[in-house]
């Protein structure tokens, strides 16, 4: 699809992108695809614990790099962590999963509908990342945000010396 824009009675083509159509399946592989970027150190002074992003297979349209700019951006005053590429050394793995995988990476009840914080798992359910939470009247992108710190925060809790 081309736009075209008038600048001084001239005619330019941009393209728009449309953002990216997600599509998952209620149950997933339960294999997952691990984020081949890192990033630097972040949030309060502390022993800083590492990270890694993962997104299941088979859900469409998040990429993991993509998905692990996300939890970087919201995990930025969170306790001290770090994003590390796949392969190396970590703390604990923040994965994007299907409904019926995040059940078994939560291992208490099979809700198929909330996230959760699990051993060295802080797990986001898919449906719940792109629907939001309707009821809380909060806006997709603050949802976001607050899933991410609150199961983030519940992890680095397990680590006190992390600040």
């Amino acid at each position: 699809m081309l736009a075209m824009m008038m600048v001084g009675g001239v005619g330019t083509a941009h393209a728009i992108v449309p953002p990216p159509v997600v599509a998952y399946p209620t149950e997933g592989t339960g294999a997952f695809s691990v984020a081949g970027i890192g990033g630097p150190r972040s949030g309060t002074p502390g022993k800083v614990l590492d990270y890694r992003v993962a997104v299941e297979r088979g859900i469409l349209g998040i990429s993991p790099d993509g998905f692990a700019a996300d939890v970087a951006s919201a995990l930025g005053n969170v306790g001290a962590v770090r994003l590390v590429a796949d392969g190396e050394p970590f703390d604990f793995t923040v994965y994007l999963a299907t409904p019926a995988t995040r059940d078994e990476l939560c291992g208490r009840g099979f809700d198929s509908y909330t996230s959760c914080r699990h051993g060295d798992r802080v797990v986001i359910n898919v449906e719940r990342w792109e629907l939001g939470e309707p009821e809380d009247g909060m806006d997709l992108a603050t949802y976001r945000h607050n899933v991410l710190t609150a199961e983030t925060e519940e992890e680095l809790r397990a680590f006190p010396e992390s600040g």
